[in-house]
């Protein structure tokens, strides 16, 4: 997989959609923030750091934490 433009889910060989968090979400990007995919597994990838993501867990805009962008 890489950063910008996964091919397949490394997990199962899914299609992956990119996902765009929605206005006012502290972590907004204008523009894909994660790779869900869309097969069997619906594992979720950060667009910037590719690490999967667990459930509750969201990528931080540009891969940087928002207590280190201050």
């Amino acid at each position: 997989m890489t950063r910008n433009r996964p091919d397949v889910c490394p997990n199962c060989g899914g299609e992956l959609i990119g996902v765009e968090y929605a206005y006012g979400h502290p972590e907004r990007y204008d523009g894909i923030s994660e790779w869900q995919c869309a097969g069997i597994c619906g594992s979720r990838f950060g667009r910037w750091t590719g690490n999967r993501l667990a459930e509750g867990e969201v990528e931080p805009r540009f891969g940087v934490d928002l207590a280190s962008r201050a």
